[in-house]
Order: C-alpha cells, then sequence, then structure tokens
C-alpha cells in the first residue's frame, strides 16, 4: 500500500512542479528593444541613452504630460497638450490650434537656462499609455540664434509616470 501511495505522491509533485515553472522576466515588453525605462534619441546623429528620466503629469488648464532626459550635460524635454495615445504635431504655426500638439526643447548644457534651443517642428507619438508607465516615439528640430539642432529616432519604452 505504501508503494501506490508514495508512487502516486511523486508524480503529483513532478507534475505541479511543471504547472509553477514560467518563463523569466527580462525587463523588456516591448517590441522596439528598449530595456523598461529606457530612453535613446540621436542628437545630430549622435546616439544618445539618457542617464536619468523625469516623467511628470501636469495639469495646467487641461492634462499634459512632460518628460524630461538628461544624458551627460544634454537634456531634452518633451511637452503633450494630453495624456492619450495619439500623434502630438510640434508646429509653431499651429501650436495653440484643437487638437493634439506637443513641444520640446534641447539644451547641450542643461545647468545653463539661457542655452534652450525650442522646437520647430516634429513629433511626439504615445504609442501605450497606462496609469502607471508610458510608451513612445518623438523626433523634433530646434534651434536658437540661427541654429538647428535634430533630435531624431527618440523612443522611450514603459517610463514610469
Amino acid at each position: 500500500m505504501k508503494k501506490p501511495f508514495l508512487l502516486l505522491f511523486l508524480m503529483c509533485a513532478l507534475s505541479s512542479s511543471f504547472l509553477f515553472t514560467s518563463c523569466g522576466d527580462d525587463g523588456d515588453d516591448s517590441d522596439s528593444g528598449l530595456a523598461v525605462g529606457e530612453l535613446t534619441m540621436k542628437i545630430d546623429g549622435t546616439e544618445v541613452t539618457t542617464s536619468s528620466v523625469l516623467v511628470s503629469n501636469v495639469n495646467f488648464t487641461y492634462p499634459s504630460l512632460v518628460i524630461q532626459a538628461t544624458s551627460g550635460s544634454d537634456r531634452v524635454t518633451l511637452t503633450t497638450n494630453d495624456i492619450t495615445t495619439g500623434s502630438y504635431a510640434i508646429d509653431l504655426d499651429h501650436l495653440y490650434d484643437a487638437g493634439n500638439y506637443g513641444s520640446a526643447t534641447y539644451s547641450p548644457d542643461h545647468t545653463d537656462i539661457t542655452n534652450q534651443y525650442g522646437s520647430i517642428s516634429g513629433t511626439i507619438n504615445l504609442s501605450e499609455v497606462t496609469p502607471s508607465t508610458v510608451s513612445g516615439s518623438f523626433n523634433f528640430t530646434a534651434s536658437k540664434a540661427g541654429v538647428n539642432v535634430a533630435i531624431t529616432s527618440g523612443e522611450f519604452n514603459k517610463l514610469p509616470r
């Protein structure tokens, strides 16, 4: 009687071990190849991965999203006029028209507030917005005193908000 009970116990234990086995989480739940919480971009063609990202939900007269990313002395700030998925045009001619719009700034020295380039064109895309994270992409051209800087191939994955 002990052998069948022991055999049945071992079979149940072995079977249940398969039920509780799962794949590990590698921290990358996106198709972009970025790690969770990562933001990358190119500044005038040079690949940059940020060392610090701050995301804020701000309520002016409407809910807004502000993403501030720093890498060394470089800082990029992205702002959208809503916190929903969609495309936000950066276009100075239509900045306050109805619909989704955004703005961005670039600073090559974030400690010097006077050294800031304002966006003149581009797009911010919010591809996924949850109560706790935001993912998307961006590109824009920033200008200061006739000098343009191209911010391209910008991506961010599940930034905590």
